[in-house]
């Protein structure tokens, strides 16, 4: 007995679903940018992060914290940056398949001097996959384990962009732009260093939105780099002679 031709296509859509199920499932682990269907979904995904950070952005600007918390749920914690005295909140992303915390996904708000919300950004954990897994693997031993210092000079990490605190915690969290041409975004390795100054762990996070990252050369840390004025230009025309006095007579002289 011939299957039917509705029974032919039942299989056909199966084995297509099938495939489509496969590829993303290959392109899923291979990270953001292994393969061009995971590069696609690179694309769409921090499309979609970042208008989600821009809208949370507008919505809270200029707001006090209590209007975040209505918002957002319950904070996690409370940061200070080290190096410009910046204060920053953190609260978990609801619905994220990423979870919440410091190697997940979350918001981080930048409170101004007045302690309202001046900016807003969502920090992904992860956000590139396999290039992620890969680039930590090599860096990783040089890091976890040593110093500090002496993880920035193993691992040739710059100076952090920030240095964080946390109210909940005396681990310090420093912050070093990996940023580079093939991303869409700001990418930042978070290192994390215990109270005795060993490096404990290492993560990269993708980072949507605003905020000191993108602003981070005006920021307060940065204000003793200030240069001077230019000083004011000379002009290359010749002086004009000065105009001599008219002669002066005496009445006697008439």
């Amino acid at each position: 007995m011939r299957p039917s031709n509705k029974s032919r296509w039942n299989a056909v859509d199966a084995r297509g679903g099938s495939l489509l199920v496969c590829a993303a499932l290959i392109a899923l682990p291979c990270g953001c940018r292994a393969t061009p269907t995971g590069f696609l979904f690179a694309v769409v995904g921090d499309t979609v992060t970042e208008l989600d950070a821009r809208r949370q952005e507008q919505r809270l600007l200029g707001l006090e914290p209590a209007s975040a918390d209505e918002r957002l749920g319950k904070r996690l914690d409370e940061l200070a940056d080290e190096r410009s005295g910046d204060r920053f909140l953190r609260y978990p992303v609801r619905g994220s398949l990423h979870g919440a915390g410091w190697i997940e996904d979350f918001y981080l708000l930048r409170l101004d001097g007045a302690g309202k919300i001046a900016d807003l950004q969502r920090w992904i954990g992860w956000s590139d996959g396999l290039e992620d897994t890969l680039k930590l693997a090599a860096i990783e031993g040089k890091i976890v384990g040593h110093t500090a210092a002496d993880a920035r000079a193993g691992a040739h990490l710059p100076d952090p962009l920030l240095v964080f605190r946390g109210d909940r915690t005396d681990e310090a969290f420093q912050v070093f732009d990996r940023t580079n041409f093939t991303h869409l975004r700001p990418r930042v390795l978070v290192v994390t260093v215990g109270a005795d100054g060993i490096c404990r762990k290492a993560r990269y996070f993708g980072v949507a939105g605003g905020g000191a990252l993108r602003r981070r050369n005006t920021s307060r840390s940065d204000t003793s780099r200030v240069m001077p004025p230019d000083p004011p230009e000379q002009s290359t025309e010749p002086a004009a002679a000065p105009t001599p006095d008219p002669p002066t007579t005496s009445p006697g002289s008439r």
